[in-house]
């Protein structure tokens, strides 16, 4: 998204310097420059909402960072203060299975911890996962 927006705001001077692209008349051009501007604000409310998340996971505690562009959150724990991960199965756009790993953090938060298609995939991660689950038992 933050390409998309670099070349709208690129191809915006480019309009702006030169009066219009010479294509349409002048009303119609500001009017799909403002609809790229509508399109990109939207798409870009909707991605830059949603966090990069990196787990990490010891055999003493499991720490999840959230990333946006204007903050950072850290969450740590440890293993026994929460349920064990568990596998969502969903459908994805073509009506194909699609698993996820998840990790419900004490606050609350659902962390997916990897997702594929190939369920024996997110199982053989699952089983690594519960082995430092099983470490830190009391």
């Amino acid at each position: 998204m933050s390409i998309w927006m670099s070349f709208l705001c690129l191809m915006t001077w480019v309009f702006l310097r030169d009066g219009g692209f010479g294509q349409f008349s002048q009303p119609v051009e500001i009017g799909i420059m403002l609809l790229f501007w509508v399109f990109g604000a939207a798409g870009s409310a909707d991605l830059f909402k949603r966090p990069l998340v990196h787990t990490t996971i010891t055999h003493g505690d499991i720490t999840v960072h959230q990333f946006w562009p204007w903050k950072t959150d850290a969450e740590r724990f440890r293993p026994r203060d929460v349920e064990p991960p568990a596998i969502h199965t969903a459908k994805d756009s073509d009506g194909d299975n699609f698993f996820r790993l998840v990790l419900t953090t004490p606050k609350g938060r659902d962390v997916t911890l990897s997702e594929s298609h190939d369920r024996d995939r997110i199982e053989t991660l699952l089983s690594q996962v519960m082995a430092h689950f099983a470490v830190s038992a009391p």
